[in-house]
């Protein structure tokens, strides 16, 4: 059995690629497979090769596993709401200024996280 994502061959029993841990549902299969009685063959050389060798690519990887599986994750820091501009605002424009208060000091950081590791960077 060849795998969908990687195209490695794997035994027809397991239930897992050997290569890249992609799960095999093999009533899925035989649906994708059969359409109203007919056979629908699938052109191999559309998927994407998971395991290529990123050797003098321009990449990313995690410097504590050197995996090169990084997900993005966004942090905010700080309050919601700022009582000193709300006051300000309220001295400076009425009941309206508590609006300002909004205003306030909000600090976002995009990180990477390794998925295999959890190793932040």
């Amino acid at each position: 059995m060849k795998c969908h994502l990687c195209g490695t061959e794997n035994d027809e029993q397991s239930s897992y690629c050997k290569s890249c841990g992609f799960k095999f549902d093999k009533e899925q299969d035989d649906k994708q497979n059969i359409y109203e009685g007919e056979v629908i063959t699938t052109d191999e050389s559309n998927h994407e090769n998971v395991n290529r060798d990123f050797e003098g690519e321009d990449y990313i990887k995690c410097p504590n596993c050197h995996s090169p599986n990084i997900h993005f994750v966004t942090i905010q820091s700080g309050s919601d709401y700022s009582a000193a501009n709300g006051c300000c605002g309220f001295i400076l424009f009425g009941p309206l200024g508590l609006l300002c208060g909004l205003l306030s000091n909000k600090r976002t950081a995009t990180i990477r996280k390794c998925i295999n590791c959890n190793h932040e960077f």
